[in-house]
């Protein structure tokens, strides 16, 4: 278990060293198009949610990360001179589908954490 905690602690690090967010990145700007409103219920699968889940499924394929997360909050403010409002905290979900109802169920994994964009947004802000 120590071994699995050291491991997150460092990839957290990294993480918090990664200084280019781009624009379009969920962490810095949500996009209507590609969240859905979760109340902690089954969601029906629709095309929207399809989509969500079919590009989380190929991004973890490629990094190995999963990248499906409910999030808490939001911050507005202007981020090189374009508006922006980023979750302030988020949480890593995993999905599981019912394929004879055609729904979908979350269940969180983890705590909350601070939104990386933010943190870095603050560290370069109290510079």
């Amino acid at each position: 278990m120590k071994d699995l905690e050291d491991i997150r602690l460092h990839l957290n690090e990294l993480l918090s060293e990664v200084s280019v967010f781009p624009e379009r990145d969920l962490l810095v700007n949500i996009s209507d198009l590609k969240c859905i409103k979760y109340n902690h219920e089954t969601i029906p699968i629709d095309t929207r949610v399809k989509s969500i889940l079919r590009e989380a499924q190929i991004f973890e394929k490629k990094t190995g990360v999963s990248c499906l997360c409910v999030t808490y909050g939001t911050f507005s403010t202007t981020h090189n001179n374009t508006p922006i409002e980023a979750p302030i905290f988020i949480q890593h979900i995993e999905s599981s589908i019912s394929k004879n109802s055609n729904t979908v169920e979350f269940t969180e994994l983890g705590e909350k954490e601070l939104n990386p964009f933010l943190k870095k947004y603050f560290d370069k802000s109290l510079d």
